[in-house]
């Protein structure tokens, strides 16, 4: 089915950029997750189904594959009429490229994903000369390897469903340019990049909430290294919203017993690192629009458990203290944990604390899926008796019904989440607000409800 659809869409898509195509250019498996158990810890979700890993479609630079609805269930997708004789489906015969030509060409193509995803490992796939790149030309499905001239360029580029210009020389593909722009979400929230000040640092944190889904690897670069395009670009990335829009409660950050079609990653790439963000992407995204005003800069994702110290000790970017006292906690603050990291949005007068973070969080179907959130965090257990939990629940269900109506507001133990390593990195960073930030609008000293109260205009 996977491959109908693909076969189905690209057809569609190549039939309307012929009249509408644009020339633009175009895991966190370090960090893991700490949002119910740390991620090693974490059991595998299985009984769900299974979502095709199709994240986006190659749409014309006027709006998105996934037109905006405010129903929270995903969108429907066109009906087809099936081929003829599903034997001859150009999918199921995928023709290798030749492996010499006179001269490099350059046509579009639609990338389709690698070639036995889920079964092979990061080796093969990295392989000079490997012909596991399925790219849709024409009606024909064919494989190409990918040159590779340092940090993976192109592959950190290919999005599934997208369509590109590419050049070929013999069966490599030396270059891919997206040929539809990604039209950048419309947050209900907005942050002014570059603007170093507590509460837009706060504003910005609020930017992806409610339609940014957990992806484990998500704002990793595709050789989960460093940050990806999306972690150093300005602006909410409009495929963050579209594959929040394309899926459902039933979607699953991690289904291992169908790895060919989970979005997790699979042999040590990070083949979705586009669709969503996970807790270190997320901060690392934050970071970038807080303090850049211009895409394409060094990022800020690194290993969550690092990220607290590290801010503080090699960017120079504050303090840091292993302290774990709730006390300690001010607004802005970046907490980093064993295996997750998250940011204070302020205390309450009963002590809970609000914080935002991106967390595979249970569905309203029991599936863990989850993504950028507000949570309560509870000194005195997992009780929804707190006022953090009603601030998360009211904000959430107030302005992002279509997240509320899948992810109800989650509440942990305090204590749960300042796991931290006394012999290690994790602890609590906060801002310097004399140097680096300031802080006119005094969001320092504020409470939780204040800060939403301020930054939603209640």
């Amino acid at each position: 089915m996977r491959d109908l659809f693909l076969f189905v869409l690209s057809l569609l898509l190549f039939v309307s950029l012929i009249s509408c195509a644009q020339d633009t250019p175009v895991n966190d498996t370090q960090s893991g997750d700490a949002a119910v158990t740390p991620a090693s810890d974490q059991p595998d979700v299985s009984s769900a189904p299974t979502a095709s890993p199709v994240i986006v479609t190659d749409a014309p630079a006027t709006g998105s594959a996934f037109s905006p609805d405010p129903d929270p269930t995903p969108t429907a997708l066109p009906s087809v009429e099936p081929t003829a004789d599903p034997t001859d489906h150009p999918t199921d015969h995928p023709t290798e490229a030749p492996t010499a030509e006179l001269e490099a060409t350059e046509f579009e193509a639609i990338f389709l994903g690698i070639k036995g995803y889920g079964h092979i490992n990061a080796a093969a796939v990295q392989a000079p000369g490997a012909k596991v790149y399925r790219f849709r030309v024409g009606s024909e499905e064919k494989l190409y390897s990918i040159r590779n001239t340092g940090g993976f360029p192109i592959q950190n580029q290919l999005m599934e469903g997208c369509s590109y210009r590419i050049t070929v020389d013999g069966s490599e593909v030396t270059s891919a340019v997206l040929l539809s722009s990604i039209n950048e979400a419309s947050p209900v929230i907005t942050g002014t990049p570059g603007k170093r000040t507590l509460k837009n640092f706060l504003k910005t944190s609020l930017m992806p909430l409610g339609s940014t889904l957990y992806v484990y690897g998500g704002g990793w670069d595709w050789q989960d290294e460093g940050s990806s395009v999306q972690a150093t670009s300005i602006g909410v990335c409009g495929i963050w919203s579209d594959f929040f829009k394309s899926q459902n409660a039933d979607y699953l950050y991690k289904d291992s017993q169908h790895p060919e079609s989970s979005y997790y990653p699979f042999g040590d790439w990070n083949e979705y690192y586009y669709a969503g963000l996970d807790c270190s992407g997320y901060v690392g995204w934050v970071m970038y629009n807080t303090l850049e005003t211009s895409s394409g800069r060094s990022g800020y994702v690194i290993k969550s458990s690092k990220m607290a110290k590290a801010f503080a000790n090699e960017y120079g970017l504050g303090s840091w203290s292993s302290a774990s006292f709730a006390g300690d906690l001010r607004p802005g603050d970046i907490i980093s944990m064993n295996g997750h990291v998250w940011i204070c949005i302020g205390k309450c007068g009963d002590g809970s604390i609000v914080i935002i973070h991106s967390s595979p969080s249970k569905s309203v179907t029991g599936c863990k899926g989850g993504g950028v959130q507000l949570s309560a965090l509870n000194p005195n257990g997992d009780s929804k008796d707190c006022e953090a939990y009603r601030l998360a629940e009211h904000y959430q269900n107030k302005y992002f019904p279509a997240w509320a109506s899948r992810y109800p507001a989650a509440v942990k133990s305090y204590d749960q989440y300042v796991n931290f390593d006394r012999t290690g990195s994790t602890g609590i960073f906060h801002w310097d607000l004399s140097g680096v930030l300031s802080d006119p609008d005094g969001y320092n000293s504020m409470s939780a409800a204040q800060v939403l109260a301020d930054i939603f205009g209640e």
